[in-house]
């Protein structure tokens, strides 16, 4: 097997900052998760290991221990942003339409929606 393209040596300071994270547990699952494998990959524990232990992909230890060589800790953490798909409606047009699923329906109408007849208004 070949020797691994990017070993993890924590320092002290990151070691403890990544204690102090899995003791307090405010993070999200994704960032604990990749806390402890970050943990485990400076311990020495192989990818399979990791993986094993923590119910994760293979692949996974490999791109954290590659982002923490990119930038360190807050890129191993952290995802980066996306472009994704813009958002379809502005915040003014998603507040009228809101506004406007919240009235009571008119009368003679068969279906009752608003304010009884919806979720969430």
């Amino acid at each position: 097997m070949s020797a691994k393209l990017h070993t993890v040596a924590l320092t002290r300071s990151e070691k403890r900052q990544l204690r102090q994270m899995l003791r307090t547990g405010t993070h999200s699952a994704r960032e604990l998760t990749r806390a402890r494998a970050l943990l485990m990959a400076d311990r020495g524990d192989a990818d399979k290991a990791i993986s094993q232990q923590l119910g994760i992909s293979l692949t996974t230890p490999r791109d954290i221990r590659r982002r923490y060589h990119q930038g360190r800790l807050k890129r191993a953490l952290t995802d980066a942003p996306r472009s994704g798909q813009p958002p379809k409606l502005t915040g003014k047009q998603k507040a009228k339409i809101v506004a406007l699923a919240c009235t009571t329906s008119p009368d003679g109408s068969t279906r009752s929606f608003g304010p009884t007849g919806t979720q969430g208004c």
